[in-house]
């Protein structure tokens, strides 16, 4: 059986800053995605599955603050979303179901 052929992808900004880390796998995007602010800071964590958003996205504001956590099953938001203040308070929740907003 083949080996998968693994790949790292990185983008930057016209700055030359990193922008963001894309892991491939078989050609697919496959593994933790990373996306930065131009100042560095992660901006982004974006777990895929053979292409397809898998996981819990993390999205952190420029401070370096998580700002949301958003649950992905194939690709598609599916559980409660949490958004938090400055604080790292819980400040509002979303329930999705198969990628519908549920409340």
């Amino acid at each position: 059986m083949d080996e998968p052929k693994i790949e790292i992808k990185k983008n930057f900004y016209p700055s030359g800053r990193l922008k963001e880390i894309i892991p491939y796998s078989n050609g697919r995007q496959h593994g933790l995605v990373k996306v930065y602010y131009e100042n560095g800071v992660l901006m982004n964590e974006i777990p895929m599955v053979n292409g397809q958003i898998h996981g819990t996205v993390r999205v952190y504001n420029e401070a370096g603050k998580l700002a949301s956590d958003i649950p992905h099953q194939n690709g598609q938001k599916n559980g409660e979303v949490k958004h938090y203040d400055k604080n790292g308070n819980v400040y509002r929740t979303e329930i999705f179901k198969n990628g519908f907003k549920l409340s």
